[in-house]
């Protein structure tokens, strides 16, 4: 494993995740994917308060996704921190391929094989011109790795990116995702010694 969780290591670096906040596409069920579209009014809302809940916590950097919604997302939490976010295509949502655009359920009836679903543990869409799970998970690890670097261990991080992706990544290294639009996690990692 690439990374893990580690509450018993000296070196340790607190990342504190957040996803982008709603956008149209998301309040009307529409896979999203790499498509750039802007958060809506009710994104805006969520990102203030989030912002709010995030006060307190002291910020070394921010990093976010070259999405338009994660962008603007980080820009909104960043601006309390008198940060500028880090922008960072490494961070980008899962590539869906051709269901991006697609309302959710027709295109679970146009791709009903399990591999086409982003709840599958082994999901992969590069058959339909998009990303494999583990094409997703090899390029957060990079980004980790240089956050890590860059940033160093006891430092702490807010980065911005997308439900899918993140997910994913939180799976892979033994963790629970529980990040809804509008809220954010917390872990302590580092590096793995393999």
């Amino acid at each position: 494993m690439f990374f893990e969780n580690i509450y018993s290591r000296r070196y340790k670096m607190k990342i504190v995740f957040c996803r982008h906040t709603e956008t149209e596409f998301n309040a009307q069920k529409i896979y999203t994917g790499h498509i750039d579209i802007p958060i809506n009014q009710r994104g805006v809302e969520q990102a203030e308060n989030l912002a709010k809940n995030l006060s307190s916590l002291k910020f070394s950097a921010v990093f976010c996704s070259d999405l338009l919604r994660a962008i603007q997302t980080a820009k909104i939490l960043a601006a309390r921190h008198r940060l500028i976010p880090k922008i960072d295509s490494r961070l980008r949502e899962v590539c869906l391929g051709a269901i991006e655009g697609m309302i959710k359920q027709e295109a679970k009836k146009l791709y009903p094989e399990e591999h086409f679903s982003t709840k599958s543990v082994n999901f992969d869409f590069s058959a339909i011109g998009g990303e494999s799970r583990t094409m997703v998970i090899r390029r957060h690890q990079d980004c980790f790795a240089e956050i890590f670097n860059k940033c160093g261990p006891d430092s702490m991080v807010l980065v911005v990116g997308h439900g899918t992706a993140l997910r994913v990544f939180l799976e892979f290294i033994g963790m629970e995702c529980i990040l809804e639009q509008g809220n954010y996690q917390v872990i302590d990692f580092c590096p793995a010694s393999n």
